[in-house]
C-alpha cells in the first residue's frame, strides 16, 4: 500500500508490477538509500537513542522543508502564538462573541451537510459507495459542494456578524486550539499552528498597510492568509483520502459515506478556515444566492452519482469465496462474503446460489463473530466480512479423501494426563492435515499454559491457533494444559493447496472445489463486467471432542 500509493489492488489478482506506478520503485530505492545512510553515517545518533528514552518532538515536511522541534519549544512557541493573536485582535473583542458563533456554526453546518448527503445517497436512493472507483476526486466531488453548501446556510441561522470579527475570532480558535493540544502533549496542534502565522501576519499588513482603517479587510488579506492553509489543507485531503477511499472497501459495513463525508468537511475547513469571514463580507442575501446555487449542485451531484456503479475493473469489488468440505457432516457449502458496504451484494449471492446451489435452496445470511467458524481461515480479517452460505449437491460417490485414515484430516490428544486435585487437565495437542495448509483450529477453554507464549488469557475464553506451514509439513503439535478435566471441543479447518482459484488451475486433477471454481469465476467475470475480484479458496473442515 505504502510503496505502490494504489491500495485498491492491494491483494488482488491485479497487483502485478505493470500496475505499478512508474518511478515507485525508484523513489523507494532513492529513500531508503537516504535513510540507510544517514543513520549509518559518522557521528550518528543511531547507537545512543534506546540511551535517550521516548523522545517528544514535533517533526514535519511542508513544501519540502522539513522542520523539527521538542514538544517544550512548540508550548512556548503556541503559546506566544495565542498572545500576539490576542493583543492583534484587541479592537474587535466585543465582536468576537458572534463571531466564534459564525465560526462554529460553519464548521457543524458543514458536518451536517456531508452526513445528510450521505444519508441520502446510502438511505435514501440506495446509492452508497458511488464515489469508490473515482476516488479522492470522486468524494470531493460529491462532498465538497455538500460541506461548502452546510457552511454557507448555517450562516443564515446566526446573527449578522463583523467581516473582521469573524476573521480574528478563526485566528483565535486556531491558534488556541494548537496550544491546549499541545499542553497535552498531542503533537497534532501544529495543523492549527501552522495557518495561524500567515493569518496574523496578514492582519497586522491589513492594519498598517493594506487598508486605510482597521476596520476594514482587504482582498489581499484573504490572499495572503490562505496561501498556507490551502495548501496544508490540500496536501491533507489528499493524502488521507488516498488511504481511506480504497479502505472503505475492506472496511465491512462500516458507514463508509459518512466516514469520507467527514473527512472532506473536517479537511476543507483546515483548508478554507476564512470562508465563514469572507462569506459576511457580502452580507446575507448575497450568502443566500450561494445557498441556492450551491443546493443546485449538490442536486445535480446526486443524480450523476446515483447512475455510477461503485466499482469498475480498476477498482473491484471483493469477493471471498470458500467452498467447505466438512468431514464431519459430509456436507459441502459454499461460503460468501464481501469487505464493503456497498448496495447490490445480497442481490449478487442470491444469483450465484440459483446458478449454482442446491435445488430450492436460497442463500442464508450468517452471522459473523468469533464462532463463526467457516470464516476461520481469514480470522481475524474476517471480523469486517458480511456472509451469506449456500448449501451445495454432493456427488453421492463422492468419497472425501480427508476421511481415508492414511490422509484423514485429525486432532488427537497424546500423552493426556487429568489432575483431580487441581481441577487440570494437560496433553499434547497432535494436529495431522496432509495436504492443506494454513490451518486454524478453535475452542473455547481457560489456559493455564501452553507452548505458544508464555501468557495465555487468564480466563476461560475464545482462542485461534493459525499454523502457517506449506504443504509437506503435514503435522504440528500444541502442549496445553487448561482449568478443566472435561472434553473439549475442537474446530478445524484448513485451506486445500491444490484447491485455490487461480492460482491453482493448473492442477490436472480437479476436486469438487476446482470444478465448481473454474464455473463461478468465468460466471462472475461475464456477470459483472469484470467488477468483481474473486478469491476462491477449497478448504476442508470438520469438529471433534478431544
Amino acid at each position: 500500500m505504502a510503496v505502490v500509493g494504489n491500495s485498491y489492488l492491494y491483494h488482488m489478482r491485479k497487483d502485478l508490477v505493470e500496475n505499478i506506478q512508474v518511478g515507485v520503485a525508484q523513489n523507494m530505492g532513492e529513500n531508503t538509500l537516504a535513510l540507510v545512510k544517514y543513520i549509518t553515517a559518522a557521528g550518528s545518533s543511531l547507537p545512543t537513542v534506546q540511551k535517550k528514552g521516548q523522545l517528544q518532538l514535533v517533526f514535519f515536511s511542508f513544501l519540502d522543508y522539513f522542520v523539527m522541534y521538542s514538544f517544550s519549544a512548540a508550548k512556548v512557541l503556541y503559546g506566544l502564538g495565542l498572545v500576539a493573536v490576542l493583543a492583534a485582535t484587541r479592537s474587535v473583542w466585543r465582536g468576537q462573541r458572534t463571531g466564534i458563533l459564525a465560526a462554529s456554526a460553519g464548521l457543524l453546518g458543514s458536518l451536517f451537510g456531508v452526513n445528510l448527503l450521505a444519508v441520502m445517497m446510502k438511505v435514501v436512493l440506495g446509492k452508497g459507495m458511488s464515489w469508490f472507483a473515482g476516488g479522492h476526486f470522486a468524494v470531493l466531488a460529491l462532498y465538497g459542494p455538500a460541506a461548502l453548501l452546510g457552511a454557507f446556510a448555517s450562516q443564515l441561522a446566526v446573527p449578522t456578524t463583523n467581516e473582521k470579527a469573524a476573521f480574528a475570532s478563526i485566528l483565535l480558535l486556531q491558534s488556541a486550539a494548537a496550544f491546549v493540544l499541545q499542553l497535552i502533549n498531542v503533537g497534532t496542534g501544529l495543523l492549527f499552528f501552522l495557518p495561524t502565522f500567515p493569518s496574523l501576519v496578514s492582519l497586522l499588513l491589513n492594519d498598517h498597510i493594506l487598508t486605510k482603517t482597521k476596520s476594514e479587510l482587504s482582498l489581499w488579506t484573504y490572499v495572503l492568509a490562505q496561501a498556507v492553509p490551502i495548501s496544508l489543507g490540500a496536501q491533507l485531503i489528499i493524502v488521507t483520502l488516498e488511504v481511506f477511499v480504497p479502505l472503505t472497501g475492506r472496511m465491512g459495513t462500516v458507514p463508509a459515506d459518512h466516514i469520507v463525508g467527514t473527512l472532506v468537511a473536517v479537511l476543507g475547513s483546515q483548508a478554507l478556515p476564512l470562508l465563514v469571514p469572507f462569506a459576511h463580507r457580502f452580507g446575507k442575501p448575497a450568502v443566500r444566492r450561494i445557498v441556492s446555487i450551491l443546493g443546485l449542485v449538490v442536486v445535480i451531484n446526486m443524480a450523476v452519482f446515483a447512475a455510477r456503479n461503485p466499482f469498475d475493473e480498476m477498482h473491484q469489488k471483493r469477493l471471498f469465496v470458500i467452498h467447505a468440505e466438512n468431514v464431519t457432516t459430509n456436507e459441502h457449502h459454499l461460503h460468501l462474503a464481501t469487505s464493503d458496504g456497498a448496495p447490490g451484494f445480497p442481490n449478487l449471492v442470491q444469483d450465484i446460489s440459483a446458478a449454482f446451489g442446491s435445488n430450492g435452496q436460497e442463500a442464508t445470511a450468517v452471522v459473523m463473530n468469533d464462532h463463526n467458524t467457516d470464516w476461520d481461515p481469514l480470522y481475524p480479517f474476517s471480523a469486517f466480512l458480511y456472509p451469506y452460505k449456500i448449501q451445495l449437491p454432493v456427488d453421492p460417490e463422492y468419497v472425501s479423501p480427508w476421511t481415508k485414515p492414511e490422509t484423514a484430516f485429525s486432532l488427537t490428544a497424546v500423552d493426556d494426563k487429568l489432575d483431580s486435585a487441581a481441577g487440570t487437565r494437560s496433553f499434547t495437542l497432535r494436529v495431522h492435515h496432509p495436504g492443506l495448509i494454513w490451518t486454524v483450529i478453535a475452542f473455547d477453554a481457560h489456559v493455564l499454559e501452553w507452548t505458544l507464549d508464555r501468557n495465555p488469557p487468564a480466563e476461560y475464553a475464545r482462542h485461534h491457533v493459525k499454523e502457517a506451514s506449506f504443504v509437506g509439513t503435514d503435522t504440528y503439535t500444541i502442549d496445553l494444559v487448561v482449568n478443566s478435566t472435561a472434553p473439549i471441543a475442537f474446530h478445524f479447518i484448513g485451506i486445500q493447496e491444490t484447491a485455490m482459484w487461480p492460482a491453482k488451475q493448473a492442477v490436472p486433477e480437479r476436486g469438487p472445489a476446482m470444478q465448481l471454481f473454474a464455473r463461478l469465476d468465468a460466471w462472475l467475470d461475464e456477470t459483472t463486467g469484470g467488477t468483481v475480484d474473486a478469491l476462491l479458496m477449497g478448504c476442508v473442515a470438520g469438529s471433534v471432542v478431544v
